[in-house]
């Protein structure tokens, strides 16, 4: 009984060491090595292969990622030493990346990397078993007020040459709704990395809360900005988040 006594002690101690216990009193995680966040354009993970290589450097993963559904999957530990400087735990994971939360339920070991490096404005490229994330670079825009411009009954988004200043007004809608509440705004517009032609345009909307009383009348929630003209030609895709 004794020697069954020491032994927990000591395994519960390694385990607390490497992270994988969190103390009652301590809500951030305790890891066994420095975390070194790493401010790369480009990621690129092996299937099967605990390297991923970055920029200018490597980095070793603790487990080897692998592909489920056609997706890719890593440990959330790994993901967080690779990009990330904090980890919490409350009743849910919560990872703090530049300025960015994202949360999972506690039980959660793997992640696929897509889902933070999308919300991170990094693109996805599969070639075979490789996987590479390569960061977009923001295109510079003003917002607009809606003024003249048509109400968007569909929808989607549509562009329009604004004549005189060499602006492209884009605008994103999200259709007729039977009441208010539901809004769109575009936050960011960037280019990608493996289309030369083609932009990606997020926006964020919100809903209504389903026991919120509304003003029964029919909307068309749009947003509108400007940008250069030179993107004209270019192909327009719409995230929404």
């Amino acid at each position: 009984m004794k020697y069954i006594i020491i032994l927990t002690i000591l395994v519960s101690g390694l385990l607390l060491f490497t992270g994988f216990i969190v103390e009652e009193d301590k809500a951030e995680i305790a890891f066994s090595k420095e975390l070194k966040s790493i401010e790369s354009e480009v990621y690129t993970f092996q299937v099967n292969n605990k390297t991923v290589q970055t920029s200018d450097s490597e980095f070793q993963l603790s487990v080897e990622p692998f592909i489920k559904d056609q997706e890719l999957y890593i440990s959330v530990f790994d993901l967080v030493d690779l990009i990330n400087r904090s980890i919490y735990y409350d009743d849910h994971i919560i990872v703090k990346a530049k300025n960015k939360e994202f949360s999972f339920d506690r039980d959660t070991k793997f992640i696929r990397p897509s889902d933070i490096f999308k919300m991170l404005n990094y693109s996805e490229n599969k070639s075979g078993d490789q996987i590479t994330f390569s960061k977009n670079d923001d295109v510079s825009f003003n917002k607009i007020e809606k003024h003249d411009l048509p109400t968007i009954k569909e929808s989607g988004i549509k562009t329009k040459t604004q004549d005189g200043n060499n602006k492209l007004v884009v605008i994103t809608s999200r259709g007729e709704k039977s009441t208010g509440g539901y809004s769109t705004e575009i936050t960011q517009v960037t280019t990608l990395p493996y289309d030369d032609k083609t932009l990606l345009v997020i926006a964020k909307t919100e809903d209504p809360d389903d026991d919120k009383i509304l003003p029964q009348v029919i909307t068309y929630p749009q947003d509108q900005i400007i940008i250069d003209s030179k993107y004209q030609d270019y192909n327009f895709k719409l995230i929404a988040i």
